[in-house]
């Protein structure tokens, strides 16, 4: 009893190991779990992992989309949300690469390119290290948005036939491409008159 008992285990054994290095392959004779010759993924392979690939192509644009939409936000919040971002690339690619060389090929060339999370993470390493003057900037440039169009027109008032070139400089760095488009969009509403002078404009007033 004790020797069929011992033989049902073995059999049992091989049967299960025989599952286990059994290799899927596609019409191809391909295997599934292995690049081709050529360094691309077997025939139907994301397919047949389409449930994955799904799901983390789901999670990537979430993680992505955030981060792209923080980028009209505060320097912190565009901080936080690449930080999510890049972490979640990390974990991604560690799983990818854990579960083959086709989910590695998958994720380095189809989901995301080459270098990508190592791009991701230098660009958050380079806004670590400036985050605090970023943000105190922002503040500063948004203090001086404030009122902004209101001092234009005070100091076109004040300054009449000022040239553009010059006019501009009498703004914060800060603000002063936002001067260059206030300008830009009150000529196109008949409030600003530009007369060309070289390499410049002479900005008149029309109250």
């Amino acid at each position: 009893m004790a020797l069929f008992d011992f033989m049902k285990k073995k059999s049992t054994v091989t049967k299960q190991q025989t599952l286990t290095t059994k290799t899927e392959t596609n019409s191809f004779r391909e295997r599934c779990d292995m690049l081709t010759k050529e360094g691309e993924l077997p025939f139907g392979w994301v397919t047949q992992n389409k449930e994955f690939c799904d799901r983390i192509q789901g999670e990537f644009s979430y993680f992505l989309n955030t981060w792209v939409q923080s980028r009209c936000k505060t320097p912190k919040e565009y901080y936080s949300a690449l930080k999510s971002f890049v972490i979640y690339l990390e974990d991604t690619e560690k799983l990818c690469k854990s579960k083959g060389e086709c989910f590695e090929f998958w994720f380095c060339e189809i989901l995301t390119s080459k270098d990508y999370v190592e791009i991701r993470k230098k660009e958050l390493e380079e806004l670590s290290t400036n985050i605090d003057e970023l943000q105190a900037n922002y503040i500063k440039r948004n203090n001086l948005l404030c009122d902004l169009d209101n001092k234009i027109i005070k100091v076109l008032i004040d300054n009449p036939g000022v040239l553009q070139s010059e006019f501009v400089k009498m703004f914060d760095p800060h603000v002063q491409n936002d001067v260059r488009e206030k300008l830009y969009f009150m000529e196109k509403t008949g409030k600003l008159e530009k007369v060309k002078a070289g390499r410049s404009y002479i900005l008149h007033y029309k109250q």
